[in-house]
């Protein structure tokens, strides 16, 4: 009975979700003609969430699950009839060009914008820290990409920076790739720039991760949590940060090896037994990912939401 049921809900969803695909066409359809209407719509940000969609469309047909494919179909349609408006398609003028070269033409203009944002976001005391926290962004999946390069390249130059990055792979450990974007955005921060300028920060990370196409978990817990950060900033909160990453040494060798892997050792003994605060985190996953890699180095590591009191080494 309940099997059936979820059955119902299951075919009545496709209804909805083809109801909502055809409310959003509706609503640019009888504007497809306004250039600004075109240009407002990211043939990029598109074809980016079509490659989801396709996976989990072939994914549900190999299942043999005829909503989940049916689902993905819908959304894909829909996404042929975004890029067409976008492409300017339906603009007096336009069609003679051919479809191919007004949505080639729509993603070279859209590149070109990222330097709107950019200069929203220009402020003299702390544009090299935001340049080193988008790179430091891009590198945390191992590898800077040609579209990250791009992009950052882009930053850099609307705000007058000489600073020119090449796509290359990174030698730094994931645990030091996590850890140096929290830092980098501490770093940037603290020079205090206008909030209307952070609440735009959000957006530059966003577009800086999904550039090469292609999603990558340590980017999207990076994004998250550096999310948090902005959020208590932007509301001149102090950061309560949820998570700690906490390791417990076995022996002397292991905490000289942690002293040594760790900037600031703060070490603590009311937690049941010796131990050591790597950081504070808003995310779960973030703090998970971070942990598991010290247990990868042979590591005793626990995240917990618990307050930790910490103390000097000497004490």
């Amino acid at each position: 009975m309940l099997e059936q049921v979820v059955s119902w809900l299951a075919y009545g969803s496709l209804a909805i979700g083809a109801t909502s695909a055809y409310l959003h066409l509706n609503k640019l359809w009888s504007r497809k003609h306004i250039p600004e209407v075109a240009a407002s719509i990211s043939i990029s940000g598109t074809l980016l969430e079509t490659v989801p969609t396709i996976v989990f469309g072939v994914y549900f047909l190999t299942r043999k699950d005829p909503v989940g494919a049916i689902d993905s179909l819908i959304w894909l349609i829909a996404a042929v009839g975004f890029i067409m408006i976008g492409s300017g398609y339906w603009v007096k003028g336009r069609r003679k060009k051919g479809l191919l070269k007004l949505a080639l033409g729509s993603l070279k203009s859209e590149s070109r914008e990222v330097g709107y944002l950019a200069s929203g976001l220009l402020h003299p005391t702390s544009s090299s820290e935001l340049i080193v926290l988008l790179q430091r962004l891009a590198e945390v999946d191992g590898e800077v990409s040609h579209a990250e390069v791009e992009l950052v390249n882009e930053v850099a130059s609307e705000m007058n920076l000489a600073i020119t990055i090449v796509p290359h792979p990174v030698s730094f450990s994931r645990t030091e790739r996590l850890l140096n974007i929290r830092a980098a955005l501490q770093q940037y921060l603290q020079r205090t720039p206008p909030k209307e300028h952070v609440e735009k920060l959000e957006h530059l990370l966003y577009r800086l991760t999904s550039s090469d196409g292609e999603n990558h978990a340590d980017e999207e817990s990076s994004v998250a949590e550096v999310s948090g950060v902005i959020k208590s900033y932007l509301k001149d909160e102090d950061t309560n940060y949820s998570y700690r990453v906490l390791l417990a040494p076995q022996s002397e060798d292991q905490l000289s090896r942690i002293s040594a892997l760790l900037n600031d050792v703060r070490p603590h003994s009311d937690a049941g037994g010796r131990g050591v605060t790597v950081g504070e985190f808003h995310t779960r996953e973030y703090a998970d990912a971070i942990c598991h890699e010290y247990r990868d180095l042979g590591f005793f590591c626990v995240v917990t939401d618990e307050a930790i009191t910490t103390q000097g080494e000497g004490n």
